[in-house]
C-alpha cells in the first residue's frame, strides 16, 4: 500500500525520452543509464542519462515563460490573441493572456475587477474584499487587485494584474484557494520573472 501511494503522489518519477544521436533514435528513461555506440570509433561506447528538468519552457506566439514540470499546461489561440493556463497540481491555476493591441491598463484592471467581485456576489459568494496589491512581473513592479471572498465554504483569492509589452496587453491573473497560498507563490515566482514577449 506504501508503494502504490508513492507512485501516484509522483507521477512523474520515470519518463521516456527519444533521443536522436548521429542520426540513430534511442529511447532513453530517466534515472537509468543508456549505453550508446559511438559512430566514430569503433569500439567505444558514450554513457547517457537524463534527468527531467524543475522547470520546463513554454514558447509560442512571442510568449515566453518558464514554469515547475509538475503543472500542467493548456493554451488556446485565436487570430492574434493567446491565452494560457497553468494548473499546480494542488490546485492554483495562473492564466496568460496576450491581446493582440494595447489597452488602457488602468481601466481594464478596473473593469475586470468589478465584473469578477459582481460575479462572486450572484454566485453566492460572501465576505468579499478587494485591495490594491503590486508584484514584480517581466522585470516590473506591475499594479494590480486583489479580490478574497468565502465561496462554497472555501476561502478563495484571486490577483489580477495588466501590463504592456512590445505593443500587445497582457493580463496575468492566479486563482487559488487560502490555503494552497504557498504552492500559489511557488508558481507565480516561476513564472513572473521568466515572462517575455518578442
Amino acid at each position: 500500500v506504501v508503494a502504490a501511494a508513492a507512485l501516484v503522489a509522483d507521477v512523474r518519477l520515470e519518463r521516456t525520452f527519444r533521443l536522436r544521436i548521429d542520426g540513430k533514435e534511442v529511447e532513453i528513461t530517466t534515472g537509468q543509464e543508456l549505453a550508446v555506440a559511438c559512430a566514430h570509433a569503433d569500439g567505444k561506447t558514450h554513457a547517457i542519462t537524463v534527468s527531467e528538468s524543475p522547470l520546463q519552457r513554454f514558447v509560442r506566439k512571442g510568449l515566453q515563460f518558464t514554469y515547475p514540470s509538475a503543472c500542467t499546461v493548456t493554451f488556446d489561440e485565436a487570430g492574434e490573441e493567446l491565452a494560457v493556463s497553468v494548473r499546480h497540481p494542488e490546485g492554483p491555476d495562473l492564466k496568460l493572456h496576450r491581446m493582440p493591441s494595447e489597452v488602457d491598463l488602468r481601466d481594464s484592471l478596473a473593469r475586470h475587477a468589478a465584473t469578477l467581485v459582481t460575479m462572486l456576489k450572484t454566485g453566492g459568494g460572501s465576505q468579499i474584499q478587494e485591495s490594491e496589491v503590486s508584484a514584480a512581473i517581466a522585470g516590473a513592479a506591475v499594479p494590480g487587485r486583489q479580490i478574497s471572498c468565502l465561496l462554497l465554504e472555501e476561502a478563495r483569492v484571486t490577483e489580477i494584474y495588466y501590463f504592456a509589452r512590445a505593443g500587445r496587453s497582457i493580463r496575468v491573473s492566479m486563482d487559488y484557494g487560502v490555503e494552497q497560498a504557498r504552492q500559489a507563490q511557488e508558481l507565480f515566482d516561476a513564472v513572473a520573472p521568466t515572462l517575455a514577449l518578442e
